[in-house]
């Protein structure tokens, strides 16, 4: 079986992005360029809460083919049985000069805040729902994250509940005594909040920390 072309992989992804397994979070931006004096594009974006995807399509070279024939040339195991299909040495991605540049790219995005997920082929094909949910969870935890870190602290009891929800849908483990420090309310209080939202959200407690269930959105 070839190897799908990183278009073809980019489009999988997108279409992976609205199933259920990417509940929550917003189309990304596509070709979007992030530093202020290069070039640098990643394929997909979320610009607000800084989290990147790379379809790495060229990782794992190309299968070796006869000069002649153009067939899939097959290893020989040392019972001179067909082996494994042959691949070369690898693609552009893993070659010194594009290695070396993805490297200078990805540590310069890294500088600037973001977060770099890098997804291959077989990821999205052999694992695509875990594939996906993780990366759900990177997107969700840093727009929770960044929510919960703006200046101006949540003033009426919805938008503390809000806040609190968003944290929790996110995959965040919360502690009420860190609640209150974050929404600016007493821990006492932050329990009480906690203990709504159980009623209502797909959320357990154990001992001092409360997360969401696993599954439990579904």
């Amino acid at each position: 079986m070839m190897a799908a072309k990183k278009s073809e992989l980019e489009a999988r992804l997108l279409w992976l992005l609205r199933t259920d397994a990417a509940s929550g979070v917003p189309p990304p931006e596509t070709q979007f360029r992030f530093h202020p004096t290069r070039k640098w594009q990643f394929d997909f974006a979320w610009p607000t809460e800084r989290v990147a995807v790379e379809i790495e399509g060229g990782s794992f070279g190309r299968p070796v083919v006869c000069h002649q024939c153009n067939a899939r040339v097959r290893a020989r195991k040392r019972d001179g049985s067909p082996g494994k299909f042959m691949m070369s040495a690898g693609g552009s991605h893993s070659r010194e000069p594009r290695f070396t540049s993805d490297c200078e790219k990805y540590n310069a995005a890294i500088e600037l805040g973001w977060v770099v997920v890098r997804i291959t082929g077989p990821m999205l094909h052999n694992a695509p729902v875990p594939t996906i949910e993780q990366l759900a969870r990177i997107v969700l935890a840093r727009a929770a994250n960044r929510m919960l870190g703006l200046a101006t602290k949540p003033d009426t009891p919805s938008e503390r509940a809000a806040a609190a929800a968003w944290l929790l849908q996110a995959g965040v483990e919360v502690k009420s005594h860190e609640l209150a420090v974050r929404l600016g309310m007493t821990t006492r209080g932050a329990y009480r909040l906690l203990g709504r939202l159980m009623r209502v959200l797909p959320i357990e407690r154990s001992g001092r920390v409360w997360r969401k269930i696993r599954g439990g959105d579904e």
